[in-house]
C-alpha cells in the first residue's frame, strides 16, 4: 500500500521508527502479556508493613492499575500511601512512559487509525495516522540490549519528532500503553 504525504514527511517517519525497527531486531522471544510483565513485582514487600503487599498486587498485578483510568486504582494506590511506614518503598510497578501517556495518545491532533504489533524478533508496537504517518510507537529488545520509545507529531509547523532511549520498565510501560490503546480502539493489526 502507497501511503501519499508531505514532502520530507516520509524521511522523519523512517528516521523515528527505523530506531524502533533497529532496537527491535536483534532478540527471540515471545511477547510477555501485561499480567506477566509485572508478576512478583509486589514480592519485595514480603517484609514491609503486611497490607501493602495484597494492595500491591491488586494495584500492579490482578488489575495492572498502570496505565489505567479506573477509578478504583486510584483508591488502592492511595489506601497503599496511607498505609505506608517510613521504611516501606514506594508501589513497585510505578513506572511511567517518558513518551506519552494514555491522554497523550486520545488527544493526539491526527487520527492514530492504524497499528503496527510485532513480538518476533523483538517486540514493537504503534499507533499512526496512515494519512499523515504520525503516530506514537515503543520497541524493546527482549535480548537487553536497547529500549525505545517515540512520539510524533508532524500537525504544526513545529513538527515533534520525540525518540528516546529509556530503561526496560519505561520501555514496557509505553508498550502497554499503546496495546492497551489498540484494544480499546479494537483495532487489528495484521
Amino acid at each position: 500500500m502507497r501511503i501519499e504525504t508531505k514532502p520530507g514527511l516520509h524521511v522523519m517517519l523512517l528516521v523515528t521508527f527505523a530506531g524502533f525497527a533497529l532496537a527491535t531486531s536483534v532478540a527471540q522471544a515471545e511477547r510477555p502479556s501485561a499480567s506477566s510483565a509485572n508478576a512478583g513485582v509486589c514480592d519485595v514487600l514480603s517484609d514491609a508493613t503486611p497490607s501493602l503487599e495484597s494492595l500491591c498486587v491488586n494495584y500492579c498485578e490482578a488489575r495492572d492499575c498502570v496505565n489505567s483510568d479506573d477509578p478504583e486504582c486510584d483508591n488502592l494506590l492511595a489506601n497503599y500511601d496511607r498505609h505506608r511506614g517510613d521504611g516501606d518503598p514506594e508501589m513497585p510497578c510505578l513506572v511511567s512512559c517518558p513518551c506519552y501517556t494514555t491522554a497523550d495518545i486520545r488527544n493526539h491532533p491526527a487520527d492514530l487509525n492504524s497499528c503496527i504489533q510485532w513480538t518476533d524478533p523483538s517486540i514493537f508496537s504503534a499507533l499512526i495516522d496512515e494519512t499523515t504517518l504520525n503516530g506514537v510507537g515503543a520497541g524493546i529488545n527482549v535480548s537487553g540490549e536497547f529500549y525505545t520509545c517515540g512520539y510524533t507529531d508532524f500537525t504544526t509547523a513545529s513538527p515533534v519528532v520525540d525518540l528516546r532511549i529509556v530503561s526496560p520498565e519505561e520501555a514496557r510501560a509505553c508498550v502497554d500503553i499503546v496495546d492497551a490503546e489498540i484494544a480499546a480502539r479494537g483495532l487489528s493489526c495484521d
